[in-house]
């Protein structure tokens, strides 16, 4: 879960004050007045949810009241292989960066598994072969031995 910054525009960590309370932090820019530094409204950073949408029809106002985040935040959801465990200080990009490496470790170990299996194989085909080839040196050899190969 992300939230948007006011001022810069990018998603940043969603922290453990708007989590639980739906507490959105100030900013005091210079010369002027407080602001908060994010929306009110959280984003789901991989885009498999749509909160805004969720604040919308669970209360049909289309108003981000803190109660209305609160409860859409805490909804049970299925995310799949999209979710991560959020963890304190890690912005949403180390977290799909977290993600991604989990995947490409997975990816690796079924390289690592089918690249065996592929080995075991070449090992069959070419002990085969060499059977085969071997045998076919040890008639050859006896024909020529006996001298019935030419006449």
């Amino acid at each position: 879960m992300a939230v948007r910054n006011v001022t810069a525009g990018g998603l940043e960590e969603a922290g453990e004050g708007f989590r639980e309370k739906g507490s959105v932090p100030t900013a005091e820019p210079y010369g002027g007045r407080p602001h908060p530094q994010h929306e009110q409204r959280p984003l789901c950073f991989v885009r498999c949810h749509n909160l805004g949408n969720e604040i919308k029809s669970a209360f049909g106002t289309g108003k981000n009241e803190v109660g209305c985040v609160i409860q859409v935040i805490n909804e049970e959801r299925e995310c799949g292989e999209s979710f991560t465990e959020w963890q304190l200080g890690f912005t949403p990009k180390e977290h799909r960066e977290m993600l991604d490496r989990q995947e490409f470790l997975k990816w690796q170990a079924r390289q690592r598994k089918e690249d065996k299996r592929w080995r075991a194989i070449e090992l069959i085909v070419i002990g085969v072969i060499t059977v085969i080839i071997a045998g076919a040196f040890t008639i050859l050899g006896a024909f020529i031995e006996r001298g019935s190969l030419f006449p």
